[in-house]
């Protein structure tokens, strides 16, 4: 034997980093209402698990060792959820982009970026819109827009009727959906479910054109909206008017009875 002597083999190998997740009391809330962004609001602080001893416990186990005095510095950028969409958004990914290891030998390990599961909830409408007086509390879907739309989405509504409180010239509010639909929708972002809103009637318009004498009689042309009533008054002092005629529109009403200081005027019912 002694003609010999043994070589010790050596072999390449490395150390991997241990893993380390991210936890302590970070979060995120389980759900929030769709604005547009991926942006997710961040709680609490991000902290590591208690060390252990070297030997002790797993390589996956996600615990730094006591003899590294490993610490975790800084804090978590913020969270943003995988799409800004209702029907694809699933989890929110927190950003460790101001957090640092610190202690003896930081290379030794490496952070785990935490997901957490959430997701987004269609945004409800507020509708608006103007149209003028037509004796009706609907409303069509033509004349609405939606208010609170985030910026180039391009939400309609596609189609239907909504109704409203009252009829009269004003602000009055909206009080039934009705057969509203929406329209480029197909992410699921907003919904007509509890949605709000009011629509301004402004007076309609009536135009009275004089269509001068004839034999004797003056004629008087009533415009408004097709098919609404109205009522044609006179009067020769402004005082005191008298309903001449009531009919739909478009109309004409001969007076016998006019003169130079007959004057007109239209009202709708």
């Amino acid at each position: 034997p002694a003609n010999y002597t043994l070589i010790t083999p050596v072999q390449m190998a490395h150390i991997t980093p241990k893993a380390l997740p991210v936890a302590g009391t970070l979060s995120v809330p389980m759900s929030k209402v769709y604005d547009g962004t991926t942006t997710a609001v961040v709680s609490g602080a991000a902290a590591l698990q208690s060390a252990e001893l070297p030997g002790v416990g797993t390589i996956t186990d996600g615990k730094p060792y006591t003899v590294d005095m490993v610490s975790l510095n800084g804090a978590v950028m913020g969270a943003s959820y995988d799409s800004k969409d209702v029907v694809t958004a699933a989890d929110v990914t927190f950003d460790l982009g101001g957090l640092s290891l610190g202690g003896g030998v930081p290379a030794n390990y490496t952070l785990i970026t935490p997901v957490q599961m959430a997701h987004i909830t269609p945004k409800t409408v507020v509708l608006t819109g103007t149209r003028p007086y037509d004796r009706s509390t609907n409303v069509s879907a033509t004349i609405l827009s939606i208010h609170n739309a985030v910026n180039g989405d391009g939400i309609t509504l596609a189609s239907g009727v909504a109704g409203l409180a009252d009829n009269k010239v004003g602000v009055q509010t909206i009080t039934s959906l009705g057969t509203l639909t929406l329209g480029n929708n197909v992410l699921g972002n907003y919904t007509l479910i509890g949605a709000v809103g009011t629509v301004t009637i402004t007076p309609n318009e009536i135009n009275l054109y004089s269509l001068g004498f004839e034999n004797g009689l003056f004629r008087v042309r009533v415009v408004g909206i097709p098919n609404l009533n109205y009522v044609l008054q006179s009067t020769t002092n402004f005082i005191e008017w008298a309903n001449v005629s009531t009919n739909a529109s478009p109309f004409v009403f001969t007076d016998s009875n006019a003169n130079a200081q007959t004057f007109y005027r239209g009202l709708y019912l």
